[in-house]
């Protein structure tokens, strides 16, 4: 019997799916556009297979399919959006002409909007567990035991002081 494929065209499928294979991700119809949209913009399709996700290389002929779970689609989008970021980064430093700095700006600011769903992604990943964990055990090893209960009263006690202040302009 052979597997049903599904190519992942739609965001609104790809959130069907993500939803219910990793509601943990708690995703945005912006979210999976973006994963969409780079891995379209590299060449990638994504691809269920029997329940399971797949990257296929719509470059090639006939094209590599490779088992490819969320984690590692959300890694290699943050990947990818970091080389681009820098390399527009890098080209608005050293633009030809005003035209090139501006497209250039255009595309900075188009990939930076991107960020903070990715970021949001990535913490939820493996890799962002992992990262969280490895952070917390050098500021342990770095500043004591306490260093991060000490960290989150300092936040609180600054929240609390912060929504005690009265707002500008209003009345006293």
């Amino acid at each position: 019997m052979e597997l049903q494929t599904v190519t992942i065209t739609r965001p609104e499928t790809f959130l069907v799916w993500l939803n219910f294979a990793r509601p943990d991700l708690e995703a945005t119809q912006r979210d999976v556009e973006i994963l969409l949209g780079y891995m379209a913009g590299h060449d990638y399709e994504l691809v269920l297979r029997g329940g399971k996700l797949f990257r296929h290389d719509v470059a090639e002929e006939p094209g590599e399919m490779q088992e490819y779970d969320i984690d590692d689609v959300i890694d290699i989008v943050c990947e990818w959006n970091f080389e681009l970021k820098t390399d527009a980064e890098h080209g608005m430093e050293n633009p030809k002409d005003f035209i090139d700095f501006c497209n250039y700006k255009d595309a900075f600011d188009t990939i930076s909007a991107d960020c903070e769903n990715l970021d949001r992604l990535f913490a939820r990943t493996r890799y962002g567990r992992a990262n969280e964990r490895l952070v917390e055990q050098i500021i342990v090893r770095e500043k004591g035991e306490d260093a991060i209960k000490e960290t989150i009263r300092k936040m609180a006690d600054s929240e609390s002081l912060a929504r005690q202040e009265p707002e500008r302009g209003s009345a006293r």
